[in-house]
């Protein structure tokens, strides 16, 4: 394969790759968004948008596949070690390519933003909710301890006087 037809293969895939990463920092906002509200439903919504978010993860991890073998072609096809640095277009279309994996790189960061608050968010969400379950855990031995039937002992000691 010609280098040519390897920087249009890595274009496609990084093109593809941000089409994915966008949908991902999408999914991330709304992640927010539901962690954000106190709504019952929002567990089931977490839920749905974790599972979609490993979906495109996954599908992200095959293009990245795609992109690494690819990638290594065409350096060996140019005779390089790496393609950083280079300031001038070694092939027709490089300078495109580099645009959408600096897109990529501007929404992988955005994304890893997010997600860190997410991180704090769950934590702090689930804090409260330990929190109101010793508060109803005290409640129910409070209710509880008053249901009980009072069993009066028969004093032991009598005292007389003599």
């Amino acid at each position: 394969m010609n280098p040519q037809e390897n920087v249009a293969i890595l274009k496609h895939v990084s093109t593809e790759k941000l089409k994915l990463v966008k949908e991902l920092l999408e999914l991330t906002i709304k992640q927010k968004e539901s962690l954000l509200a106190a709504e019952d439903n929002s567990t089931e919504l977490l839920n749905r948008i974790v599972e979609e978010k490993q979906c495109i993860i996954t599908t992200i991890n095959h293009l990245d596949y795609d992109f690494s073998s690819n990638y290594d072609a065409l350096l060996d096809s140019l005779g390089l070690k790496s393609l950083e640095g280079i300031k001038e277009e070694p092939v027709k279309g490089f300078k495109e390519l580099k645009l959408v994996i600096s897109e990529i790189m501007t929404v992988m960061q955005k994304i890893k933003i997010l997600d860190d608050e997410n991180h704090r968010l769950a934590i702090k969400n689930m804090e409260a909710i330990k929190g109101q379950l010793k508060t109803m855990k005290t409640g129910k031995m409070a209710t509880n301890s008053y249901g009980k039937k009072y069993k009066e002992s028969p004093s032991i000691f009598i005292d007389r006087k003599r």
